[in-house]
């Protein structure tokens, strides 16, 4: 099985049209995807419980605080980690 070739950057390209080129395609990419979990909102298709959302939402907003500190160079840190639970329970209510 052969790899497919890994593009070569564009003839004399600055560091800063890398970063729009590189940065604007993933971009595209990891919105595409936060769009298809949109996509889990159909509760006919899908059954999940509001501890759910929450830990998603609550994953994607750390990944963007680690994006952010990482770009102003204050933190670097590549663990990456997430789960939901196999069961939840719609009716879990959190203690205030």
């Amino acid at each position: 099985m052969s790899k497919t070739p890994r593009r070569t950057k564009p003839a004399n390209e600055s560091k800063r049209d890398a970063f729009v080129r590189i940065g604007e395609k993933r971009m595209k990419v990891l919105i595409k995807g936060i769009r298809s979990l949109g996509n889990l909102s159909n509760r006919n298709a899908y059954e999940f419980a509001p501890a759910d959302i929450a830990t998603m939402v609550g994953a994607l907003l750390e990944e963007v605080e680690e994006f952010r500190l990482r770009m102003e160079n204050r933190k670097r840190s590549l663990g990456f980690s997430f789960r939901l639970d196999e069961e939840s329970d719609e009716g879990e209510q959190k203690a205030a």
